[in-house]
C-alpha cells in the first residue's frame, strides 16, 4: 500500500474515517487514561507524564500542510502521538488496486483519518507486541460509528472495521488482528470467462455427486455448501449458503456470506435458491475438499492479480 503523506514505515495504528473529526484536548486526555490507566498532566506541571498540543511547526508535514491535529503524550521515557486529519490518507485510485472488493470499497469510501503513533523511537522485536498492544488499546478509545478500517504502515496491512477488530484492539491483539480479514474476501472476477465458465459446467455436471454426500451425511458438524447468484435490482452477487434441505429443483438454506452491494438480504438470512442456478459446491470428507471449483478460478485470479 502506498499511503499520500509518507513513504516511511512508521509504529502507528490508523481508522480510516468516513468523515473528519475534531478531537479536544479532554478527549484525548480521556482516551489515554482509560486505555492505558495513567493520568496525564500538563508539560509544565509533571515532565514525566503529560499530554500537550502540538503546534503546527512540531507536526508532519502532512498534517501541518493540511491542518490537522496532533497530541504528544510523554509517559516515562515513551511518548505517543494522537493525530487526526480531515484528508484521506491514500492516494486517489489506490483503492481499485486492493484485490478484496469488500475491503477496497470501505478504504475506497473514507475521507479522513485518525491515528495513534509511536513518537521518534523504533521499537525492538521485543517490545513490538506491547507498543502495538497500547497503540491499539489507544485507538479503541476513538472508535465510533465513522470508523471504515484499520490499517497499518509498518506491515502495510488493513482490515475492515467491525466489532471484532474493536474487540481485538481492547484486547491488546496488536497486529494479530490483521492474520485473518475481518471478512470473506470478495474478488471481482470475469464470470463469462472461458475458466469461470467450465467452472461453472464442472459443477453443474457432476450435481448428483454432491446430492448423493448430502443425502447419505450422518455427520451433523459437516457443512455442505452451494454457491449460486443473488439479486437485488441491478446489482448481483455470486454468494455461498449452507444448505439445510434439497428437493429436485430447489435447495434451501442459510446465507454464508456478507453481501457487499445487496440490501435485501444478510448474512444467516434463511434462502432459498434453484438447482438448475448453481455456480459451485463444496464439502469436505475425512478433511479432503470436495468441488469448489469456481475457488480454485478466483484463487488463480487473486494470485495474478497480486503479483
Amino acid at each position: 500500500m502506498n499511503p499520500e503523506q509518507s513513504t516511511e514505515k512508521l509504529t502507528a495504528l490508523i481508522f480510516l474515517l468516513k468523515r473528519h473529526r475534531t478531537l479536544t484536548e479532554t478527549e484525548v486526555r480521556a482516551a489515554l487514561a482509560n486505555s492505558l490507566g495513567v493520568q496525564l498532566g500538563d508539560m509544565d506541571g509533571d515532565p514525566e507524564a503529560y499530554l500537550t498540543p502540538l503546534p503546527p511547526e512540531h507536526m508532519g508535514p502532512g498534517l501541518r500542510e493540511k491542518n490537522g491535529q496532533s497530541f504528544a503524550a510523554v509517559i516515562g521515557q515513551r511518548s505517543y502521538l494522537v493525530n487526526t486529519l480531515d484528508a484521506p490518507y491514500f492516494q486517489e485510485g489506490f483503492a481499485e488496486t486492493i484485490t478484496d472488493v469488500r475491503l477496497g470499497n470501505a478504504i475506497g469510501a473514507h475521507r479522513a483519518w485518525l491515528s495513534a503513533d509511536l513518537f521518534q523511537e523504533t521499537p525492538s522485536e521485543d517490545e513490538r507486541p506491547g507498543i502495538y498492544a497500547d497503540l491499539g488499546r489507544i485507538l479503541a478509545q476513538f472508535a465510533s460509528d465513522d470508523c471504515l478500517a484499520v490499517y497499518c504502515p509498518e506491515i502495510d496491512m488493513a482490515n475492515e472495521f467491525a466489532p471484532s477488530v474493536l474487540e481485538a484492539l481492547r484486547s491488546g491483539a496488536g497486529l494479530s488482528l490483521f492474520d485473518q480479514p475481518t471478512l470473506d474476501p470478495v474478488v471481482s472476477v470475469d464470470m463469462e470467462s472461458p475458466e469461470m465458465l467450465a467452472a461453472i459446467d464442472e459443477a453443474r455436471r457432476r450435481w448428483p455427486e454432491f446430492l448423493a454426500a448430502f443425502q447419505q451425511n450422518r455427520d451433523p458438524e459437516r457443512l455442505f455448501g452451494v454457491k449460486a447468484r443473488f439479486s437485488d435490482g441491478e446489482n448481483e452477487e455470486f454468494m455461498w449458503l449452507i444448505a439445510q434441505s434439497i428437493s429436485s429443483t430447489a435447495i434451501n438454506g442459510q446465507l454464508a456470506n456478507t453481501p457487499v452491494a445487496l440490501s435485501n438480504l444478510h448474512e444467516g438470512d434463511n434462502v432459498t435458491v434453484e438447482v438448475s442456478q448453481i455456480h459451485d459446491w463444496h464439502y469436505e470428507i475425512n478433511g479432503e475438499p470436495q468441488g469448489g471449483f469456481t475457488m480454485k478460478v478466483m484463487d488463480a485470479a487473486m494470485k495474478k492479480q497480486q503479483s
